[in-house]
């Protein structure tokens, strides 16, 4: 930077200039600082500067750092996902950065940080580089680092079962639909015994599946405002029937609960789980009951991976008078996969995909036992705040069918041609963007979230609509993963469709989708 003058940080509140020499004793005193990680970034993102607070924080010497692109600090799924690349970005087009996330140290622990990017600037007002400070806010947000290990263990085993999930996903979408295809135009009695049988085992496979992705938080969910008491006494039959008339059942459903958003769907499905589990560890006679609240949570009242914000919440309940669990199995309960029942009786996947389900509608899923005395699980859905709209209903498509597998392409395309549509196939968002450009018959595009070649479904939803406002579009995936995080922005005008998924699925979500408002 020669003499030329310096902007401390940057902030634009009359911060004095500091010639270039001064900038050496600056960087003196901050490494006094061991409170807050402070390093100089240059205008790239390559670190230029490196205080003792940023090696205590992160375990890197200011010898293995210099020179080395502020990235490196990131999580693996967060670098894949631009994130260090849109921080700075931020900061380069405002006059400060602020944000929070994980990152990870030299010895690979991850910490919770709290985070500022400053621009620094020359005295003629050129952008010079950056300040980043960050500070571990790891205690404050996640409580002890017990909690913050627990909550890391269960990402963990998240990540392990929504990848295998996506890949079954995946090939049980071709099973679906190449069975689908085979009932539509076959007549032969014979055939038709093998794809009943056939039909069994994909419906359980399916239902594995979406207990693993529950889990993982992957699953994609249909939310829209719910009244709890309805949704529970429209099947109240079925769980009469799933406890048996051995045991006694009691209900207790709070009047006038506030509404939620969530799937009432995968509400019905959680519920039933608890109570089947309600009903094995209970023995006869014994009594079951199922109950709704509203309750309004603190802030901190639970610990890591159960936390959720404070504010008011529905709670649906279960309780038992069964057997109980000992601390060290409550503590397990939710892991997938796990079960103190005898071979052949469950999954494990029960508990896990009711806590799955409820993070992931934005709650938790609480666990109280005592042993000998029974069990209270409890699942905790934030109270809405106002209703959302579902959109309406169109005809006909032809559509644009995307994703780069072959035979997920050629089976779902002969079914939506099944259903009237035109389609049109593309391997890739290059080659769909392409088609878009010189197909002005197209008005629905039916793309997969994870595609190769850099551009997810969700990107070339963005670029499709910026050469043909108005298009439809429904995305797809056994595996959202990451992306799952970006959808909130997209939540009102795309629809999405979990694989595997049956042949009138697929119609009705074509179907529901409108034009997206030009």
């Amino acid at each position: 930077m020669g003499q030329e003058k310096i902007k401390a940080f940057g902030a634009g509140d009359g911060t004095p200039y500091l010639p270039a020499d001064a900038a050496s004793a600056m960087e003196i005193t901050l490494n006094c600082i061991q409170d807050y990680a402070i390093l100089r970034l240059d205008l790239e993102g390559h670190v230029q500067s490196w205080n003792a607070g940023a090696e205590k924080l992160t375990g890197y010497t200011e010898d293995e750092i210099l020179g080395r692109h502020f990235s490196l600090f990131y999580p693996a799924e967060d670098v894949a996902a631009g994130v260090p690349d849109r921080c700075l970005g931020q900061a380069r087009m405002g006059r400060k950065f602020t944000g929070q996330g994980w990152r990870v140290c030299k010895n690979g622990e991850r910490f919770w940080a709290d985070i500022v990017i400053h621009q620094l600037h020359t005295e003629t007002g050129g952008l010079a580089g950056f300040v980043k400070i960050v500070r571990d806010a790891t205690l404050q947000h996640h409580g002890s680092r017990e909690d913050y290990h627990q909550s890391h263990k269960q990402e963990m085993i998240g990540q392990l079962t929504g990848g295998v999930a996506h890949d079954f996903n995946n090939l049980l979408t071709v099973i679906e639909a190449g069975h689908q295809l085979v009932s539509k135009y076959s007549d032969d009695s014979r055939v038709a015994r093998v794809l009943e049988v056939n039909k069994v085992a994909i419906d359980k496979s399916r239902r594995l599946i979406s207990q693993l992705l529950a889990f993982s938080r992957k699953q994609i969910l249909n939310p829209v405002s719910t009244d709890i008491n309805d949704t529970i006494s429209v099947f109240d039959v079925l769980i009469e029937k799933a406890v048996g008339g051995d045991r006694t059942v009691r209900w207790a459903l709070a009047p006038d609960l506030p509404r939620t958003y969530i799937d009432s769907a995968q509400l019905q499905s959680a519920l039933l789980n608890l109570v089947v589990n309600a009903r094995d560890a209970t023995k006869l006679p014994g009594t079951i009951k199922i109950f709704t609240e509203a309750k309004y949570l603190t802030a901190r009242r639970f610990p890591a991976p159960y936390d959720v914000p404070e504010g008011l919440y529905v709670v649906v309940g279960v309780s038992d008078t069964g057997i109980g669990m000992e601390g060290s199995v409550a503590a397990r309960a939710i892991e997938p996969f796990f079960t103190t029942k005898e071979v052949g009786q469950g999954t494990g996947l029960g508990l896990s995909q009711c806590f799955g389900f409820a993070r992931q509608s934005g709650g938790t899923l609480i666990i109280d036992s005592v042993q000998g005395e029974g069990t209270t699980v409890r699942i905790m859905l934030p109270a809405l705040t106002s209703d959302k709209k579902t959109p309406p209903v169109s005809s006909l498509r032809t559509v644009l069918l995307v994703d780069d597998d072959f035979a997920i392409r050629s089976l779902v395309g002969e079914m939506l041609r099944s259903l009237g549509h035109t389609v049109f196939e593309a391997e890739d968002a290059k080659d769909a963007l392409n088609q878009l450009n010189n197909n002005l018959s197209i008005d629905y595009l039916f793309t997969d979230i994870i595609m190769p070649n850099g551009i997810n479904g969700l990107e070339l939803v963005e670029e499709a609509r910026s050469i043909r406002p108005g298009l439809a579009a429904l995305l797809a995936s056994g595996y959202p993963r990451d992306v799952l995080r970006s959808l909130a922005q997209l939540k009102d005008d795309v629809m999405f469709l979990q694989k595997p998924y049956t042949l009138d699925r697929l119609a009705a979500q074509i179907k529901a989708a409108e034009p997206y408002p030009r």
